[in-house]
């Protein structure tokens, strides 16, 4: 009686006719993603701001380039504007598409992009009698690509949201973004597209020199690392003590959103507290991004070595 009270409940709450297909697991991928990038997030709302006009204002501009260094925290600026515009200025009358490139394998092909991005024209607008993306040659869908902005109703704004384009793969000439053309960039005021590319990359370059309206992602002030130090740390129930944490605070390096985020992440999993100030002198010898990962790496295969010989001993 209670296993058939059990599964009763279960069809009811998970039906078995409720099935994901591809399109919504891949979705899932770009929403986690966005989660992580929104536990800890200083708000800009100049920032904030900036995007809102752009989408609302900027009659005669349709693209915006976001640009930063490497890790200086563009993917956290489009996950967080995407909830805080959602939950404070989302009209009705606009479908957001966000595409995270990185967050899966997957992401990281053109041809997935343009897939699901047909894919969620489709859906949106219950195009059902639209051909399947999934069988076509990404040369077609960049063919046919105009033609599927044009199926969106002048009553909604669309805003499509790309973010990483260095980080997408070398095929089909994806960095150098030809796919993306002016020729329907500048087609309709309901056509929005906001992309991110970090400095001295292949996107970045080209589309500074098709004059797309720029934000630049500032650098963290010291207030602001002293504030994420601490509400991160304090989700897993760390600590740091004052000098620690002006150590952090006053490094130059840390500045770098990523740099600080990589940081916290190693402290946080160290176990001995009496250690702490060690590592972080440790680490801030690192003077970029790359030098701390080589740190990170060195440190995870001396762990992985320990604890190859500790299984050894037992044995």
């Amino acid at each position: 009686m209670v296993i058939e009270h059990m599964t009763i409940i279960i069809n009811q709450d998970f039906p078995i006719d409720d099935q994901f297909d591809e399109f919504d697991l891949q979705n899932l991928d770009h929403e986690n993603f966005i989660e992580q990038k929104t536990r800890v997030y200083i708000s800009d709302e100049k920032q904030f701001e900036e995007i809102e006009n752009f989408i609302n204002y900027s009659e005669n501009e349709n693209c915006l380039l976001i640009s930063g260094e490497m890790g200086s925290g563009k993917s956290s600026l489009l996950a967080n504007w995407l909830n805080w515009h959602s939950m404070n200025r989302n009209s009705g009358r606009e479908i957001i598409f966000r595409h995270f490139v990185g967050c899966s394998s997957e992401s990281c092909k053109l041809s997935n992009l343009l897939s699901r991005l047909m894919q969620f024209i489709n859906k949106s607008l219950n195009l059902n009698e639209l051909v399947e993306t999934t069988r076509m040659m990404t040369s077609e869908m960049i063919r046919l690509l105009p033609q599927w902005f044009s199926y969106i109703p002048e009553i909604y704004k669309f805003i499509i949201i790309i973010d990483g384009l260095d980080q997408l793969d070398s095929s089909d000439r994806a960095q150098y973004v030809d796919w993306l053309n002016d020729k329907y960039d500048q087609n309709s005021n309901n056509l929005k597209i906001i992309v991110s590319a970090a400095t001295n990359t292949i996107p970045q370059t080209n589309l500074m020199k098709r004059n797309w309206k720029t934000l630049n992602v500032k650098l963290l002030a010291n207030e602001q690392k002293k504030t994420i130090a601490i509400e991160y740390l304090h989700l897993f129930g760390k600590t740091l003590s004052t000098n620690q944490l002006n150590l952090i605070i006053q490094a130059k390096q840390t500045s770098n959103a990523l740099f600080l985020r990589v940081l916290l992440d190693e402290l946080r999993s160290h176990g001995v507290y009496e250690e702490i100030t060690s590592k972080i002198e440790n680490y801030l010898q690192s003077q970029n991004v790359p030098e701390l990962f080589t740190k990170v790496l060195k440190r995870w295969q001396i762990d992985y070595n320990n604890s190859n010989s500790n299984s050894n001993s037992n044995n």
